[in-house]
């Protein structure tokens, strides 16, 4: 009986894949091209500083991207070919296809996760080809930059997560925390990350043996990352994971146009934004950065000062900062990234099919609110009844919520884009909470 469970399992997996591809395929002949923008420049570059000083660390940006980019263009490949000529277009298609292969896999996790916490298979299934339409998320695997492997290392930390609350074992732990590393040197927003299955490890298992991995397992991966900022430092003088949270914070002073009154000492910083004001410029760290020269490798002290500047400003007006990010939840969570591609409605089917794509899923963003008003009572629900599916949901609900917070606060704009990594992880909790109440209702669970 197991051995046709995991063959119908098995099948079941097949036909995600196959029919997630084949969207993507025909995405593609919607809209033809490989998408290039300035972030992929910066990502590219940093691959090819590391590689000449041989270090794995870069100023600006996190390793595993760049790696990635390289390493697939070394396997296919001369290593290191410059970017805009022959060799490296001709490599791309590469890249598109494996981030398209990687996009796919995330939703067969999806359906193994599912069925691990007790959903059955119909209501999976649906849920997962819900998934696979979405064009809001898919549509990333033909950019070049971190959101489509991001999509797979969350829905892959989500199946790691309900695997070890099933079986808790010492090398789960393990790679927990390897996929841990991965996903903050791609994406360093994700700092916090494992915090929250240990936190869930720690109130479900209730036993030393999980308090101690738990605990040895942050404690590892906070020295990991302090290790690689210390050696940030050695080599860039930038004493943090990249310095991009020095700008995107000081995004936050322009784009909330903070009163910068009390870092006044800081004459550089203090100065320059009055001006920039005055002049009414964009309210755009990198604008604001070209303006005044100071985007290049030759200013990273520059840079470095950013931080305290920032900081102190955004304390100073804490209470409106904490206003005005409230204010922007409503952005964040409906807002799309310019950067998806659709091409003007036409007669042509495949052209009515993604504008219609893109119209619903645009619009059910809107559940996503559900998330953010009742994601942490199911939360404190886990004190009170340790089982597998609230365990589950307890996760879902505050890594929805840690995604979204985060990208307002931690964010200057591009919230959309911020967001969509985690947007598998946020529909699935939408549709949890939806059916939590209904498991002898509706037949949504099997017994536990």
């Amino acid at each position: 009986m197991f051995k046709v469970y995991r063959n119908n399992l098995l099948l079941i997996c097949l036909s995600i894949f196959v029919l997630s591809s084949l969207i993507h395929f025909f995405y593609y002949r919607h809209a033809p091209g490989i998408i290039i923008s300035e972030d992929t420049y910066s990502y590219y570059l940093a691959g090819f500083q590391m590689y000449n000083k041989s270090i794995p660390v870069h100023y600006f940006r996190p390793p595993v991207y760049p790696f990635f980019l390289h390493g697939i263009m070394a396997v296919t490949g001369k290593p290191l070919e410059p970017m805009l000529t022959a060799p490296f277009y001709a490599r791309l298609p590469y890249i598109i296809i494996l981030q398209s292969i990687m996009i796919s896999l995330s939703n067969c996790l999806l359906y193994l996760t599912l069925r691990k916490i007790k959903v059955k298979s119909f209501p999976s299934l649906i849920f997962v080809l819900f998934i696979s339409f979405n064009i809001i998320i898919f549509s990333w695997f033909r950019l070049l930059l971190t959101e489509a492997v991001a999509v797979f290392l969350l829905s892959l930390f989500f199946y790691l997560t309900v695997s070890i609350l099933i079986k808790p074992t010492l090398l789960k732990f393990m790679f927990l925390l390897v996929l841990s590393l991965f996903c903050v040197f791609l994406r360093p927003i994700y700092i916090l990350l494992p915090v929250v299955p240990t936190v869930i490890f720690v109130i479900y298992f209730q036993k030393l043996r999980i308090i101690f991995y738990c605990f040895t397992l942050l404690l590892i991966y906070f020295l990991s990352v302090f290790l690689y900022a210390g050696i940030n430092y050695q080599y860039w003088g930038i004493n943090n994971i990249s310095n991009a949270s020095y700008i995107t914070s000081f995004g936050k002073v322009l784009t909330y146009n903070l009163n910068i009154e009390t870092a006044k000492d800081d004459t550089y910083f203090y100065d320059k934004v009055k001006e920039y004001r005055a002049l009414k410029k964009e309210l755009n760290p990198f604008r604001f950065m070209e303006y005044y020269n100071i985007l290049n490798e030759a200013s990273l002290p520059i840079h470095q000062k950013m931080k305290p500047f920032a900081n102190r400003v955004i304390l100073a007006n804490l209470p409106l900062f904490i206003i005005k990010g409230l204010f922007d939840m409503p952005k964040a969570i409906m807002e799309v990234s310019e950067k998806l591609i659709l091409l003007p409605a036409s007669d042509s089917l495949t052209a009515r099919f993604f504008q219609i794509s893109y119209l619903f899923y645009k619009n059910t963003q809107i559940l996503f609110f559900l998330v953010l008003f009742l994601g942490p009572l199911f939360f404190i629900r886990l004190f009170f009844t340790r089982r597998l599916f609230p365990a589950s949901l307890a996760f879902l609900s505050i890594v929805s919520l840690y995604q979204i917070i985060f990208a307002v606060y931690f964010g200057y704009a591009e919230y959309g884009r911020l967001i969509v990594p985690a947007q598998p992880l946020i529909y699935l909790s939408v549709f949890l909470i939806l059916f939590s109440q209904l498991k002898s209702k509706t037949g949504l669970l099997e017994d536990e």
